[in-house]
């Protein structure tokens, strides 16, 4: 038998998730520090762009492989556009000075971004990976 919430019209916020999604913000520091509340919203939506960007390389890929260039350079021009927003957010992580990021910085492990790799069994001959042959470890 199937789940009847499958079924069930789902609201904006339960289709969107925004109570686990605002959930996500977990400051560390005592108090919490008030920056870092914006360091942290600030890059996981970096990190939501990053997925989305992956999805769009994706289809790009399938595009072009089925000889939809037209197709494809639509979906160029938004990966584009997220690119430009991506740019944008650093304004706002510019407004944290130096001292208010080094308040709560201690609190974080070195400052490192995953490695994200393809496996050597992902590879295509001619030595090209699908952006769906990404992982992030």
């Amino acid at each position: 038998m199937s789940d009847p919430s499958d079924t069930a019209a789902a609201t904006y916020s339960s289709y969107l998730k925004i109570d686990e999604l605002l959930a996500l913000q977990q400051p560390r520091s005592e108090g919490p520090e008030h920056d870092e509340m914006l360091f942290i919203i600030v890059h996981q939506v970096y990190e939501l762009w990053f997925k989305e960007l992956l999805h769009e390389l994706d289809r790009v890929s399938h595009r072009l492989q089925d000889d939809q260039s037209h197709r494809a350079q639509h979906t160029l021009k938004r990966i584009l556009t997220i690119l430009k927003v991506l740019v944008a957010q650093l304004d706002i992580l510019e407004t944290m000075t130096p001292l208010e990021f080094l308040s709560f910085r201690a609190r974080l492990e070195a400052a490192r971004f995953p490695v994200r790799s393809v496996p050597a069994n992902r590879v295509r001959p001619g030595g090209e990976a699908s952006v769906s042959d990404i992982t992030v470890s």
